[in-house]
C-alpha cells in the first residue's frame, strides 16, 4: 500500500512538472511579453525583432503539437482519468500564468484574484486523490 502511494506522489510531481512546463512554453507564444516597435529603432534590431516573432510563431506551434502528442500518450498509456489529472494542472496554472506574462512578474493580487487563486489550488490539490483513484480504480 506505501509503494502504491509513493508512485501516485511521484507520478503526480511528474505529471505536474510536464504540464505545467508545456503549458508555460504554449502561452508564452500566445502573449508575448513584448512591447510594440518603437520607430526609432535601426533596421537591424527590427528585422531581428520580426525573426524573434516568426521563431515564436513556429515553436508556439511546435508546443501545441507535443501538447496534443502528450495528451495521446497519457491516454494510451494510462486512462483518461491521468489525462483529465494533467488538464487539470494546466488549467489551475493558467489564470497565474497568463497574470505574469502580462504584468512582467508576481504583483500583489485583489480579492476576485484571491479567490481565484485560492480555487486554483485546491483544485490543484484534488488532482492528487483523482490521480490515485485513476491509476489504482481505473485499471
Amino acid at each position: 500500500m506505501l509503494i502504491r502511494i509513493i508512485k501516485v506522489i511521484v507520478g503526480w510531481l511528474i505529471i505536474m512538472f510536464a504540464s505545467t512546463n508545456l503549458l508555460g512554453l504554449i502561452v508564452r507564444g500566445f502573449f508575448p511579453n513584448v512591447h510594440q516597435i518603437e520607430d526609432s529603432l535601426t533596421p537591424e534590431v527590427r528585422k531581428a525583432y520580426l525573426k524573434h516573432i516568426r521563431v515564436n510563431n513556429i515553436l508556439t506551434i511546435l508546443f501545441v503539437f507535443i501538447a496534443i502528442v502528450y495528451f495521446v500518450l497519457l491516454y494510451k498509456f494510462f486512462n483518461i482519468g491521468v489525462v483529465l489529472v494533467s488538464a487539470l494542472i494546466m488549467l489551475c496554472r493558467l489564470p497565474s500564468l497568463i497574470r505574469e506574462i502580462k504584468i512582467g512578474g508576481e504583483i500583489s493580487l485583489n480579492a476576485f484574484q484571491k479567490i481565484l487563486d485560492n480555487i486554483s489550488t485546491l483544485i490543484l490539490w484534488l488532482t492528487l486523490p483523482l490521480l490515485w483513484f485513476s491509476l489504482e480504480c481505473m485499471k
